[in-house]
């Protein structure tokens, strides 16, 4: 079998912690990353994490290649890569981990030189679609730019459309204590921004931020539309995320029934998006996870017959990149 070329143009966390899941991977061959900061950075941050450790693999870097698990990668160091002739990679799949080529406009000319079909690493700025995995990828049609939505949002969809099927729901608040991200700063600074608390040090502080979650899950979900409201409060962890689910539904549902509906798609339609533990987790226990949620059984409770609380983890780098190539895998299963 044919192995799915793919190119990373934005080698962050996301761009790197897609590098490491693919690296594991054999249905892939990376055929290119793109970043603009010096390329000896390139093989150091990728080989040493202070996250997720040291790479299980050697890695080497000359010149314009690096070498890793027997594999000799191309490195590009441009503003804009897709200026250059792409077409002699013959790239099927192009992860655009960059955080700033959100619209389809922004991402025609990668198309342009030669690249089949693009995954945004975010959610869009324009009516890009957007798929999760076993939520809304049943209708793909073929296009060209989707975006993978979000972390969050990866999480938040499974747990919401399935307590819709099940008991309906009425209103839904949701609270993720969110590790720190690269955005954020260390120390007390002047930023370009109108909420003020984005100013203030990710490393001494819990911060109730914006979120673009809300708006994320219910383009996703838009049976659900208006009846969504989330929050990020960051806290001075380095990755794991922890989602507070609170929800009125329509119909009663007891919470031992809601686990085991939890527990059925996790063997079924929802494997590898989500999982159910019996353990009581610490946010550091999470870290590697590949699922896009994994639900607490023993903290899933009835308050009253239509109220119901639970929570969920995730490991808002991993998990997410895990679900971009559940994504670009299904991309692939339609050539057009």
């Amino acid at each position: 079998m044919k192995r799915i070329n793919v190119f990373i143009n934005g080698f962050g966390r996301i761009g790197r912690a897609l590098m490491r899941r693919l690296l594991e991977d054999d249905r892939f061959e990376i055929v290119g990353i793109n970043d603009i900061y010096r390329r000896e950075q390139f093989a150091y941050l990728l080989q040493f994490d202070s996250v997720y450790g040291r790479l299980r693999y050697g890695v080497e870097q000359k010149n314009d290649r690096i070498m890793v698990a027997d594999r000799i990668i191309p490195l590009f160091n441009e503003e804009k890569v897709e200026s250059k002739a792409l077409y002699d990679l013959d790239i099927d799949i192009l992860f655009q981990c960059t955080g700033i080529h959100l619209t389809c406009r922004a991402n025609q000319p990668f198309l342009d030189s030669g690249v089949k079909k693009i995954i945004v690493s975010a959610p869009p700025l324009d009516d890009m679609p957007m798929f999760i995995g076993s939520i809304n990828d049943d209708q793909y049609q073929g296009e060209r730019i989707v975006s993978a939505a979000s972390c969050s949002a990866n999480a938040i969809a499974p747990v919401l459309k399935l307590l819709n099927e099940y008991a309906g729901v009425e209103a839904a608040g949701v609270s993720m204590i969110h590790s720190y991200t690269a955005e954020q700063k260390l120390l007390d600074v002047l930023v370009n921004t109108s909420e003020l608390l984005r100013c203030r040090s990710a490393s001494s502080n819990i911060l109730p931020l914006s979120s673009s979650a809300t708006v994320t899950v219910e383009k996703l979900l838009p049976q659900l539309d208006g009846r969504i409201q989330t929050h990020s409060i960051r806290v001075p962890v380095p990755a794991g995320t922890l989602y507070d689910f609170s929800m009125q539904l329509i119909q009663s549902i007891h919470a031992e029934d809601l686990n085991k509906i939890f527990e059925h798609a996790a063997h079924n339609e929802y494997k590898e998006l989500l999982a159910v533990t019996e353990n009581v987790l610490a946010s550091s226990d999470i870290i590697g996870d590949l699922h896009g949620i994994t639900i607490e059984k023993k903290r899933t409770v009835n308050v009253g017959g239509k109220f119901v609380r639970l929570m969920g983890w995730q490991d808002n780098e991993v998990g997410y990149v895990s679900q971009m190539i559940k994504l670009a895998l299904r991309l692939m299963e339609m050539k057009n």
